[in-house]
């Protein structure tokens, strides 16, 4: 069961911002536990009742023709309303910069993610006690076109997780090297490579505009998972979707 809410009010006209997200629904504890849609065969501790809610307020703005800008805080609330899982508490600060219209030759952008995550009280599965998970991204790309319907896309950076959950724990650069195709006026094909989590990725995606207001996207990807069911903290890694030409 699952039940959820999203709001986006505009507080200052086309500058200040305020998303919230809150969300109540059953979580499994252990993934290898016996789960059913039958309720009546479900162990009864295997699952908890999570309730997350979350606040964020941002601001966006220009430098002119020449960067669109976004500064984004997040404060998210995680509780467990029957015992099995943890609580936490989040902060989350993200700043982007894309270029503006006058990079009509090419495109760039750039992140700064950091955040925490702490964790308290018992757990049936997986850890307990106090813990904190830390996150920092920061990471720069670049697209430039060779023709009109295929770009070359480079993004590096640096990324460091601290999750006692993790074995291996990122700590090191990170780059993806790909290209983004457009056949057709509502097709774009993407594909690329990289090392990320210390290990080579591959990633795609394949988007069709249906209409000016509905489109179907399919996506191919890797990335690790942070502590179930509770985790709320993770960096996207991606070239812009070509921001110079807004």
């Amino acid at each position: 069961h699952a039940l959820s809410t999203f709001s986006q009010s505009e507080l200052v006209d086309g500058l200040f911002f305020l998303d919230t997200q809150t969300s109540l629904s059953d979580a499994t504890l252990n993934s290898q536990g016996q789960v059913s849609a039958d309720p009546s065969v479900q162990f009864q501790d295997n699952s908890a009742t999570i309730f997350t809610g979350s606040a964020s307020p941002f601001l966006r703005y220009q430098l002119d023709k020449y960067a669109n800008f976004e500064t984004r805080y997040r404060y998210g609330r995680t509780l467990s309303l029957t015992p099995g899982a943890q609580d936490s508490e989040s902060h989350r600060f993200t700043h982007s910069v894309a270029s503006g219209r006058e990079f009509d030759r090419f495109s760039w952008g750039g992140t700064f993610d950091i955040g925490r995550e702490d964790f308290t009280g018992m757990a049936t599965f997986g850890p307990s006690g106090d813990r904190t998970n830390k996150n920092l991204l920061g990471v720069g790309s670049v697209e430039v076109p060779i023709i009109r319907e295929f770009s070359v896309a480079m993004s590096a950076g640096y990324e460091k997780i601290e999750d006692l959950t993790l074995q291996d724990q990122p700590d090191g650069p990170i780059w993806n090297l790909g290209f983004r195709w457009r056949p057709g006026p509502r097709t774009t094909v993407q594909m690329g490579y990289g090392e990320r989590y210390d290990k080579k990725r591959v990633s795609g995606g394949l988007s069709y505009l249906i209409s000016p207001r509905s489109s179907s996207t399919l996506s191919y990807g890797q990335s690790i998972r942070q502590t179930p069911p509770t985790a709320t903290n993770s960096a996207a890694f991606r070239a812009p979707a070509g921001s110079g030409n807004r």
